[in-house]
């Protein structure tokens, strides 16, 4: 009863090398939403957050920035001064890869809790921490003992993705995945074929977690199972962990074998907690996809492996896609200083009609989410006058409450909005008390899942 009561929200995390695009934002809006709704009915909800302190661009800026060639210099400078607004003393600041990471790790919570998205910073962790560390070494030491690392053709160290056993059950959990939008399944599928042993694991530079020889993996290699850790760090919070090499071996002999009963009683927490109830991520990440269903496979029993994936679009600006680490994305800090809370979650919500559709950027939305704001802010106000002698102690739904509740359950924010925004402020004059007053609660369930800085 427990177990079916608790729900756990996943989704990769923010390498942390500059403010948060408009994309990485509507990752963590999607994710947000679905744990407000699960609230609603009453669920345990982790909602954890983490920035993944592996990569190489940290490192390259850092040498850019202190290049000898003035041109070099002044580019990498003027990237975070013009492009990411970070004050210059800040940026001069930078003197290791550490220190950015840092600095945009913090600027990733702030604006984070500005736009009002309710995760759980008090198990916020970065992945340069010595349990981290542990934990991957553990999963390594798993693929070590089942054969399945090898020296692929260019004699690197590889996973063997072409092993014929887990490369046919990693392909027929594929077929059964629940992918919202469906339209996105076929295009995971399709991306089956691009996983292959050519790609090693190991790199010589950059940051992130030790291996052997102290090569660094690769970030790609690091990050398919955050979800167990993350509930590692929930669990273990309050509790003196003298060993944690042992509780990561605890919690994969029980994740992998339905016999083998652990007693700590984080690993009976974790198990407890399982399986994602949804994960969230971006499209371009489809073979990333593919090589954690393959992790998954591996190392988890059915019952522990992700279901649900909700696969969100990318954003274009004229015909180019994003990217902020080049600078050539819409940033959420700048959105957020420019409209406030609401109106950039309203932002967010209507690139693409469907978060799982790839979009143009359009600024003039800014334009009718205003003009749609005001006129909702008269209704509300309209609404409250006629009922403020009205006393009713039960709470009532208007009759096509259901209706809208799917629609949001099937990620159609957009839509949600328009419709208790300005479709029903249209059916409301002439209306009795009653039904004005399970409007008024119609409205007011959707707004604290949908933009929560709203009262009524």
């Amino acid at each position: 009863m427990i177990k079916i009561n608790n729900y756990l929200i996943s989704y990769p995390y923010i390498y942390p090398v500059c403010p948060l695009s408009i994309d990485h934002a509507k990752i963590m809006l999607i994710a947000d939403i679905n744990a407000r709704l699960a609230r609603k009915v009453g669920k345990n909800v982790c909602f954890p957050i983490a920035t993944h302190y592996s990569g190489v661009t940290a490192e390259k800026s850092i040498n850019n920035l202190n290049s000898n060639d003035d041109v070099i210099k002044k580019k990498e400078l003027n990237k975070f001064i013009i492009n990411y607004k970070t004050t210059i003393n800040v940026v001069l600041n930078f003197k290791d890869p550490i220190k950015l990471l840092d600095y945009y790790s913090a600027q990733t919570i702030y604006d984070l809790k500005r736009l009002s998205i309710s995760c759980d910073y008090d198990n916020f962790y970065k992945t340069n921490e010595n349990d981290y560390e542990e934990f991957i070494a553990s999963i390594f030491d798993i693929y070590e003992s089942k054969s399945l690392l090898i020296k692929n053709k260019n004699n690197v160290l590889a996973l063997n993705y072409d092993d014929k056993l887990w490369r046919e059950n990693t392909f027929s959990y594929l077929l059964n995945l629940n992918i919202i939008h469906k339209s996105q399944k076929n295009n995971i599928i399709s991306s089956f074929d691009n996983i292959k042993s050519d790609w090693g694991i190991l790199r010589n530079y950059g940051i992130g977690i030790k291996y052997k020889d102290n090569y660094v993996i690769d970030p790609m290699f690091d990050s398919e199972l955050f979800f167990i850790y993350d509930l590692y760090k929930k669990f273990s919070k309050s509790i003196n962990i003298n060993n944690s090499k042992y509780i990561f071996e605890e919690i994969f002999k029980s994740l992998n074998n339905e016999n083998y009963i652990s007693n700590n009683i984080i690993v009976k927490e974790i198990l407890n907690f399982l399986p994602i109830n949804i994960f969230i991520c971006e499209e371009h990440l489809k073979n990333w996809i593919i090589k954690k269903t393959y992790a998954e496979n591996v190392l988890l029993l059915d019952k522990y492996k992700t279901k649900n994936y909700f696969i969100s679009g990318m954003g274009y600006i004229k015909g180019k896609r994003m990217s902020s680490s080049r600078g050539t994305a819409v940033l959420l800090k700048d959105l957020l200083d420019k409209y406030g809370t609401n109106i950039t979650r309203m932002i967010i919500m209507f690139t693409g009609g469907h978060p799982s559709k790839m979009y143009n950027y359009n600024v003039d939305n800014t334009k009718a989410i205003n003009e749609m704001l005001d006129n909702f802010y008269n209704y509300i106000n309209y609404i409250n006058a006629q009922l403020i002698d009205y006393q009713d102690n039960d709470i009532k739904y208007m009759s096509n409450f259901d209706y809208l509740n799917n629609l949001l359950h099937e990620g159609y924010y957009q839509q949600t909005l328009v419709e208790i925004m300005k479709i029903i402020p249209k059916t409301c004059y002439n209306c009795t008390k009653e039904e004005l007053y399970k409007m008024k609660n119609t409205i007011k369930y959707f707004l604290e899942v949908l933009l929560p800085d709203i009262k009524i």
